[in-house]
């Protein structure tokens, strides 16, 4: 779960009280960009008491972002910490914004740290040995082909929803021919997830499992929406995100991709968090990043052996693979066959402001309109990879791409310039557009045929019409003659009919309604299912949250569902104080907490039991040295009785005759 679902979980005075206890009172900034501020957490670190800075190193060395209840967090430290340590430690790390008590509606509270903040944390507490983790050899054989980035695989999806009539089933599915259509157009086959076997399977419905993929993100990030039983563009919020920088795109795609397919162990959320913060065109051994981390096994399936470091790398290895096929890496190996991954894109390294300067936004249009096109008179656009993605867009809709490798390549022809006049387009704007873009200009017969197709879709065109028709004259000059009806009346068809304009529909009908007339016909009637997007204008908005990888405004909902979201738990009300772990304080003796003494036997019984009830531990004098005690259990009957505890991370039972004094400790009183 992401830091700004969490914070939403938190009342205000509660996300005050984190400010005031982090000494944030004047800082600018909103609470979230505080606590995902790198130079803040490393302030933060520096101000942790010792039990905070073991607290949490043992819930990232646990869990890392995964959610832990109390018991799971007391059975993991139960040899090293006392079970009060550890409620003392999460009480202060809530109040410090750091690690997150959330109630589940049905009663049941669990932790966790926030998934973005995770890799900052893990960097203060947990280094990385990057150098250790590089290939330092020549001899990196590379394994893997050329794909393009996602972001032009999503464009291709987008481009063909656009360009086709995608109709939905009753089911809400995609039928067989779109599906056939759309698993053709993107280059990741099934296989090659075959191997990954703890990604989340998308609907099968959708050609292959990579087009599912892409259809998915298209409606969480709301550029495609189911409407009308069919699946559509959402124009609006495309001119947005074709604005975006290439960079940009893969950081947002690269979160959805995490959120449908985050790492289900500890273990491998590290281990992919150490590979992100690696640099690009780095060979990384795999094996060595998997023996660095935390030796926590859990997620190692069947016929892997627990600790063991080639299963390791191999299940890190199944978790990089899709990574490959969508062009953000690639693979390879050393001549003895270890593999070897690294970055062609880093999309983690992608990160951005929250916000767009004027600057930006002046760059990116200045960027959409250079010359970026190669016009082969054959009727070929060579399209280099620095093209801008409106550039892409508006090509994917007059032409069709015939290759893309490291420069893509669209051919036009008189069909592709049709099917863009049918969708509104016109010959001049197109010639106009290429003009634009043409790096050597337009040759001369490519231009003359586009206008002479141009002359031959305008001489004939079929179109639906709403048609307002009257029953007879007699009812045509009423309506006619009525001076606010007759303004939303378009051509005359007739004496007792008019063609009615699709925008003035809605309007003429309720005007209608209102003067007593019941106009029949189907509301819409006029159809116009064709889609037409204009380049983004200099004014547009930017792609809402692309940089932050949440949802945009109001997205259709998707073919994959998110098990980490914040209805399914209820609001905090305030955070515990310490002393709640510690109930009925006031009634022990201020001298049991003071220093170590000698007690009468008795007393030393009475101690061990309040330390068993809180779960807090001893301090033990045995020869003049001191230490320190975690007691579990007491045995025994009137005065032959003994105490079974942790001592020094080891399992000991000893009779109070062992020790000559001692100190009842309560982590965050008295430690």
């Amino acid at each position: 779960m992401k830091l700004a679902a969490l914070l939403e979980s938190l009342n205000v005075p509660m996300r005050e009280e984190i400010r005031r206890h982090n000494g944030w009172e004047e800082e600018a900034g909103t609470l979230e960009q505080l606590l995902a501020d790198e130079r803040k957490i490393s302030e933060l670190n520096g101000s942790l008491y010792d039990l905070e800075i073991k607290t949490l190193t043992l819930v990232l060395r646990t869990f890392g972002y995964k959610p832990f209840d109390w018991p799971k967090l007391e059975k993991a430290g139960r040899k090293a910490f006392p079970g009060a340590a550890l409620k003392v430690g999460l009480i202060r790390l809530s109040r410090r914004g750091i690690v997150f008590a959330i109630q589940r509606k049905w009663g049941e509270a669990e932790h966790r740290v926030a998934e973005d903040t995770f890799p900052l944390w893990r960097r203060q507490l947990l280094p990385f040995d990057q150098t250790a983790a590089v290939y330092a050899g020549s001899d990196a054989a590379s394994d893997s082909d050329y794909r393009p980035g996602i972001p032009s695989q999503l464009l291709s999806v987008l481009a063909y929803t656009a360009k086709e009539e995608v109709a939905l089933t009753q089911k809400g599915t995609m039928h067989k021919r779109h599906a056939g259509k759309l698993s053709a157009l993107t280059p990741v086959k099934d296989e090659e997830f075959r191997d990954a076997g703890t990604l989340l399977r998308p609907d099968p419905d959708y050609g292959s499992a990579a087009a599912a993929y892409l259809c998915a993100m298209g409606q969480s990030l709301g550029l495609l929406e189911k409407a009308d039983g069919r699946l559509a563009v959402r124009n609006s919020l495309m001119r947005g995100w074709l604005r975006q920088t290439e960079a940009e795109m893969h950081a947002v795609l690269y979160a959805l991709w995490k959120e449908m397919n985050a790492p289900r162990c500890c273990w491998l959320q590290h281990a992919v968090s150490c590979i992100e913060q690696m640099p690009e065109s780095v060979w990384i051994s795999v094996c060595a990043v998997a023996e660095q981390m935390p030796g926590e096994s859990e997620g190692l399936t069947a016929g892997r052996l627990t600790g063991d470091s080639p299963s390791r790398s191999g299940l890190l290895m199944d978790w990089l693979s899709p990574l490959i096929a969508w062009g953000w890496a690639e693979s390879g190996a050393t001549p003895d066959g270890k593999k070897l991954f690294r970055w062609l894109t880093n999309p983690a390294g992608s990160k951005t402001g929250g916000g767009t300067t004027a600057a930006t936004s002046s760059s990116r249009d200045e960027a959409v309109a250079a010359p970026c096109l190669f016009i082969q008179p054959d009727f070929e656009l060579i399209v280099p990879p620095d093209c801008p993605y409106g550039v892409r867009w508006e090509l994917e809709l007059i032409a069709d791409r015939i290759r893309h490798e490291h420069m893509a390549v669209y051919r036009m022809t008189r069909e592709t310039i049709m099917r863009a006049l049918e969708q509104g387009r016109t010959a001049d704007g197109t010639v106009g557009f290429l003009e634009l873009h043409a790096k050597h200009g337009v040759p001369d017969n490519v231009r003359v045929a586009i206008q002479q197709w141009g002359e031959q879709q305008s001489q004939l065109r079929l179109a639906p019409y709403v048609v307002l028709k009257c029953r007879d004259e007699a009812a045509a000059r009423m309506i006619g003659g009525d001076e606010r009806i007759a303004p939303l009346l378009g051509e005359t068809l007739g004496p007792a009919a008019w063609t009615v304009p699709a925008e003035k529909e809605a309007e003429l009908r309720a005007l209608l309604e209102r003067s007593g007339y019941s106009p029949g016909g189907k509301k819409g009637a006029e159809g116009g299912t064709a889609v037409y997007l204009q380049l983004p204008a200099a004014d547009d908005g930017d792609f809402p949250d692309s940089r932050s990888g949440e949802p945009a405004d109001n997205p259709a909902k998707g073919h994959i569902y998110s098990k980490a979201t914040v209805q399914y738990y209820g609001k905090e009300g305030k955070f515990p104080l310490v002393e709640d772990v510690y109930p009925g304080l006031q009634e022990v003796p201020s001298m049991w907490l003071k220093d170590c003494r000698a007690y009468h036997a008795s007393t030393r019984k009475q101690m061990i039991l309040k330390a068993l009830e809180w779960k807090a531990c001893l301090k033990l004098r045995k020869s003049g040295a001191d230490t320190v005690f975690i007691p579990i259990r007491l045995d025994g009957i009137r005065d032959d009785w003994a105490v079974t505890g942790f001592e020094q991370l080891s399992e000991v039972r000893i009779s109070p005759d062992q020790w000559e004094e001692m100190q009842l400790i309560l982590p965050g009183i008295n430690d």
